[in-house]
C-alpha cells in the first residue's frame, strides 16, 4: 500500500495561487505593481521572462539586416528608398523579445503549481 509520490525533479514548486504587490521602481519609473498567478494544481507551466521591446530608427544597408530569418527579435518596419545612393535607406528597426522566446507577465522558471501542508508542532 505505498504512496503515489509525484516526480518533481527539475521542477520549481509554486505554491497554488496568485497575488499582487507594488514596489518602487526609481524617481523616473515610480511605483509599479506586479502580479503573480500559479498554473493550476498539478499543471507543469513553462519558463517565461517579460516582454523587451523597442524600437530603433536608423540609415541602413538592407543587405546587411539579414530579415529572411523568422527567428530573428528584430523586424524591418517603412523602409523608405533613398534612391540609388550608396548610403542606404531609413528604416525602423523593431526589437521584440517575444518573437524568440516564451513571455508572460512575469518572469519565472519551470515550475509546477502545489498545495503546502505544514505541520507545527508543539
Amino acid at each position: 500500500m505505498g504512496a503515489r509520490v509525484p516526480d518533481l525533479r527539475g521542477l520549481f514548486l509554486r505554491g497554488h495561487g496568485g497575488q499582487s504587490h507594488s514596489q518602487n521602481n526609481g524617481s523616473t519609473i515610480g511605483v509599479t505593481s506586479t502580479m503573480h498567478q500559479s498554473g493550476q494544481l498539478g499543471q507543469i507551466q513553462g519558463d517565461a521572462i517579460r516582454n523587451i521591446s523597442g524600437i530603433i530608427n536608423a540609415s541602413v544597408h538592407l543587405s546587411t539586416w539579414g530579415m529572411q530569418d523568422n527567428l530573428n527579435v528584430f523586424t524591418q518596419r517603412g523602409i523608405n528608398s533613398g534612391g540609388a545612393t550608396s548610403a542606404g535607406n531609413n528604416a525602423s528597426l523593431l526589437f521584440e523579445v517575444s518573437r524568440v522566446v516564451p513571455t508572460s507577465v512575469e518572469n519565472r522558471p519551470v515550475n509546477q503549481a502545489v498545495r503546502y501542508l505544514i505541520k507545527a508542532m508543539r
